[in-house]
């Protein structure tokens, strides 16, 4: 069971966040020197790790009017 499936509330920000490139490239590009509280890396420094870098491959932007 995931165990962030089972908590009664939001943990913000989600523990994996820094694992998910679909979340990652949106927020970088906000927000690219934002730190993440626990591991302390900005988000485009989080981007360049390997595991992001294969995943950036399969995110796209739906409308630049959104």
């Amino acid at each position: 069971t995931d165990p962030a499936a089972i908590l009664p509330e939001p943990v913000v920000p989600h523990p994996r966040l820094h694992l998910r490139a679909f979340v990652l490239k949106p927020l970088c590009d906000i927000a690219p020197d934002w730190q993440h509280p626990v591991l302390t890396r900005a988000m485009k420094d989080i981007m360049t790790d390997d595991d992001i870098l294969v995943q950036q491959q399969s995110v796209r932007k739906i409308s630049a009017h959104l």
